[in-house]
């Protein structure tokens, strides 16, 4: 009787456990806002050497504000696109070897993940290359420039102000305090789920809070040009999905695209 009954004790403990940490962990709960004048930030430290805008001037998504100074992070993407075909060439070296019999599996291991961590590397640094071109995150008007070309901005403590940008009507406010998420950049595009519709959410501010559970607070513009959603409705931020530190997508793949370049 006692050994029968530990199998359903277990699928038990499974069944009540895991969804409720999936949930948590996907989905945060919120809702919507009338807008307010949006922070629009960098996340980078550098010199502006250009700024394109100024108070009361109307700009469109994805229109550059301003852009730093790019020079050391594109000559740091192209060292390591460099390094990541190398070693995209030379693990297709392995990889024909390894099907000969000629190399253990250890050999394959190692070449491997040493094109994933330089993949990963490469990412990261093309991303930091995409942060030096400021723009806008949603179409409204400038409502203060706080930043002058030549100036020099340092975000170590907290993402840099540099304008004030007032929403056009066509979206509604959004903010939720979730886990610390990695990797989520202002500009980027968030799937909202509104009344059962999907809706885009688009980042517009990322501020660490203060405790030692390590949570932020995140401010997106949700999509509402066909005026269909109203101050006060609830909705859902979907989360992207967070990979374990060191996994990687798609290898093979990415090691083919590697060695055809």
């Amino acid at each position: 009787m006692r050994n029968a009954l530990n199998p359903v004790l277990v699928c038990l403990c499974l069944a009540c456990a895991m969804p409720a940490t999936s949930a948590l962990a996907a989905e945060v709960n919120g809702v919507l806002s009338v807008n307010r004048a949006a922070t629009i930030s960098t996340q980078l430290s550098g010199e502006l050497v250009e700024v394109r805008v100024r108070g009361g001037q109307l700009v469109r998504p994805a229109e550059t504000l301003a852009r730093l100074d790019a020079r050391l992070a594109s000559a740091n993407v192209q060292a390591a696109r460099a390094r990541a075909g190398d070693l995209g060439h030379q693990l297709e070296r392995t990889k024909t070897l390894y099907e000969r019999g000629v190399i253990a599996d250890r050999d394959l291991e190692i070449a491997q993940r040493d094109f994933d961590l330089a993949d990963a590397e490469l990412q990261r640094l093309q991303a930091q290359l995409d942060l030096t071109e400021i723009r806008a995150p949603f179409s409204g008007r400038i409502l203060r420039r706080y930043v002058n070309p030549g100036e020099t901005v340092v975000s170590s403590l907290k993402a840099a102000r540099l304008f004030s940008l007032i929403p056009d009507g066509n979206s509604l406010g959004f903010s939720v305090e979730v886990p610390r998420q990695p990797d989520m950049r202002i500009g980027e595009q968030l799937p909202v789920r509104v009344a059962g519709r999907q809706r885009t959410g688009v980042l517009t501010q990322v501020q660490p809070l203060p405790g030692p559970d390590r949570r932020q607070l995140l401010v997106l513009q949700v999509d509402n040009r066909d005026g269909r959603l109203r101050a006060g409705d609830k909705a859902v931020l979907v989360l992207p999905d967070q990979k374990p530190a060191g996994e990687t997508g798609n290898s093979k793949t990415a090691a083919e695209q590697a060695a055809d370049e």
